[in-house]
């Protein structure tokens, strides 16, 4: 029994003193063993998530083939409706910049996809993150956006060689400046958390009082492409409740989010081309 509570307190005294080593060691060196970790910590996630996905092509060698062969219809259904809307938007895109050329209009800053892949997911932390096996080496930069086939995921919030790091826009830190369809006053989103299994939801405020919401026809939101990192039009979710604040000049209201957000393996980062990178910061 003695040596038991011997160990104890050894053990508690060497993590009283390296914490308080950890506590005085100057930030650059701290820095550098953080970077150190996470480039060690960096190849293990990505190796992980390529073997459950080896594990995952394994399984699907083993499927009925004449479910493999509905699979592949139902697919190749889907890539013709897509392959429609994706010529429809290019149509769309060639009238619109006919537009700007004729009337003489500054183009927007551009931006540059970069596919990522999910390696690991936090969601149980004050910040909910997302960790993406491409970093540095591929032009990623923090504040970058994140961004999936629902709308909005993320921002960048670290950025390693080779991974980086993502608070999702569910994070209760995460803000930003979005608008209605046809109206450029400004309405500020913010994260506000989850509960496990609840239905993905944040907060919006500053609302003007005219606007007006019908039960069965949630208001989209989408980004104003001022003051952050998303462009203009960017879906973040829907508004589906409202109610005057207290100070009784603007409203506030409830915004229903994509549920792919919490369970999305591949995504998209926005990095803005060259001449564009403050519109990240």
């Amino acid at each position: 029994m003695r040596q038991k509570n011997g160990n104890t307190a050894i053990l508690t005294a060497a993590l009283v003193i390296t914490a308080f080593l950890w506590a005085v060691t100057p930030v650059p060196l701290r820095n550098m063993v953080y970077s150190g970790f996470d480039r060690f910590r960096a190849p293990v996630d990505t190796a992980a998530a390529s073997w459950g996905q080896l594990q995952e092509y394994g399984a699907m060698r083993h499927t009925n083939s004449n479910r493999l062969i509905e699979e592949g219809r139902a697919l190749a259904r889907e890539n013709a409706r897509l392959q429609l809307k994706l010529d429809s938007l290019e149509h769309m895109t060639r009238y619109l910049e006919n537009l700007e050329t004729l009337m003489g209009m500054e183009k927007p800053p551009g931006y540059r996809a970069e596919y990522v892949r999910v390696i690991r997911r936090d969601l149980a932390s004050w910040f909910e993150t997302i960790w993406l096996d491409k970093g540095q080496l591929n032009g990623i930069r923090p504040g970058h956006a994140v961004v999936f086939g629902g709308g909005a995921v993320g921002r960048v919030r670290e950025a390693s060689h080779t991974s980086c790091v993502a608070d999702l826009i569910t994070s209760p830190g995460f803000r930003l400046t979005i608008q209605t369809v046809g109206d450029d006053r400004p309405i500020t989103f913010q994260g506000s958390g989850q509960i496990p299994g609840s239905t993905l939801t944040a907060e919006v405020t500053h609302i003007p009082l005219d606007v007006r919401l019908h039960p069965q026809s949630p208001i989209p939101l989408y980004t104003t492409g001022l003051g952050g990192p998303f462009p203009r039009g960017i879906l973040i979710g829907y508004l589906i409740e409202l109610e005057n604040q207290t100070d009784g000049l603007f409203q506030k209201g409830k915004v229903r989010l994509d549920p792919g957000i919490r369970s999305v393996r591949e995504a998209c980062i926005l990095v803005p081309e060259n001449g564009s990178e403050e519109q990240a910061d």
